[in-house]
């Protein structure tokens, strides 16, 4: 039954920037007047086209989540142990349609209140990006205390995987630094509007598996080898 909950808001969200796009395409006026008789087009055709995107990758994820769900499956089956049944997956499907969803609404938004999809827009665009970078990494940080060596999201490699102290400290670490991540990547949503911040907040996830990875392996090789 609850899967059957997350396909239903998965196709809603996925349908959901065509039918804002149907809305504000009829608010929006095919032509602006910039000086006495000289007039120019809005081009508001284009803010179909990253809902029209969304709607083909939200099918394309669909089918992929399928696929994955069934490898999972299969794995747990072989290694004799009992399937995940935690709604991760679920999570991570909602998770990265909604990510698109924003874009998208932000982006209209940008084009139908502010510049007809000029700098403003694109400005928005970033926003949205570095916002859902931030939520995913909190999300990730409340995954995370959970995680076991056969969960779908992990701190999976070689120094967590041969030692169960490790696994746990660098884990309980992961959790503390995503959370401050997500935490950052919102603000600096706020406070930049360029593609900057989209490296930033990048960045700053790039840096956490680093840390992480090295903290990982300080442990293994001075206190639990």
């Amino acid at each position: 039954m609850k899967a059957d909950r997350y396909t239903v808001i998965y196709f809603i969200l996925t349908i959901l920037p065509i039918i804002v796009a149907v809305v504000v395409y009829g608010l929006v006026p095919e032509s602006i007047t910039v000086v006495d008789e000289i007039s120019i087009s809005t081009g508001r055709v284009r803010i179909f086209i990253l809902p029209i995107a969304n709607l083909v990758i939200g099918g394309v994820f669909f089918f992929l989540f399928i696929k994955l769900d069934g490898l999972r499956q299969k794995a747990a089956e072989e290694a004799g142990r009992p399937p995940d049944m935690s709604n991760v997956l679920n999570i991570m499907k909602i998770y990265i349609i909604l990510f698109f969803d924003v874009m998208c609404l932000f982006s209209i938004y940008g084009f139908y209140a502010l510049d007809w999809g000029g700098t403003a827009t694109a400005a928005f665009m970033c926003r949205s990006v570095a916002l859902m970078l931030g939520v995913g990494g909190i999300l990730v940080a409340r995954i995370l205390p959970g995680a076991n060596k056969h969960s779908l999201i992990a701190l999976r490699w070689g120094y967590t995987l041969k030692s169960d102290n490790v696994w746990y400290l660098t884990h309980k670490l992961g959790t503390k630094l995503f959370y401050f991540a997500g935490i950052f990547s919102i603000l600096c949503a706020f406070i930049y509007s360029s593609y900057q911040v989209i490296l930033i907040c990048a960045l700053c996830y790039a840096l956490i598996i680093l840390v992480l990875y090295h903290y990982s392996k300080r442990l293994y090789y001075g206190e639990f080898r």
